[in-house]
């Protein structure tokens, strides 16, 4: 009798799941704890840990990401800037008179003139 007893409390009292179900709810569980299996709810907690790590890793990622394409942008633009600023000085450049060769320059011709002459005339004593 003893014996028949244990066994219907064993029946009466849940028991451990071993795999997964789904109840209704209202409905009275077949065991005790959560609904699934003691592995199956370790490797949901750490998938759950594992998703929020990923998650703030592409947060972070993301952040990194548009930070690179700003500097990449603002790059962009210095050299763009740069790129036209050489090409107008260029053109003011080749709108500018270019100067007389050095041996017609004013100052160089005047001086030169008096030394030759001066040679001249004392090759001729």
């Amino acid at each position: 009798m003893a014996e028949f007893l244990l066994f219907l409390a064993l029946l009466s009292s849940p028991a451990e799941c071993v795999e997964a179900q789904a109840l209704d709810e209202g409905t009275r569980a077949p065991c005790s704890g959560i609904l699934i299996p003691g592995a199956m709810a370790k490797k949901a907690a750490e998938s759950k840990i594992s998703l929020t790590r990923c998650q703030e890793l592409s947060r972070h990622q993301a952040k990194i990401c548009k930070i690179d394409q700003k500097a990449l942008e603002d790059r962009i633009k210095a050299e763009s800037e740069a790129r036209a600023k050489a090409e107008q000085l260029a053109q003011e450049a080749a709108k500018q008179p270019k100067p007389d060769p050095w041996y017609l320059q004013p100052n160089i011709v005047a001086p030169v003139a008096f030394v030759a002459g001066v040679v001249a005339g004392l090759g001729a004593r």
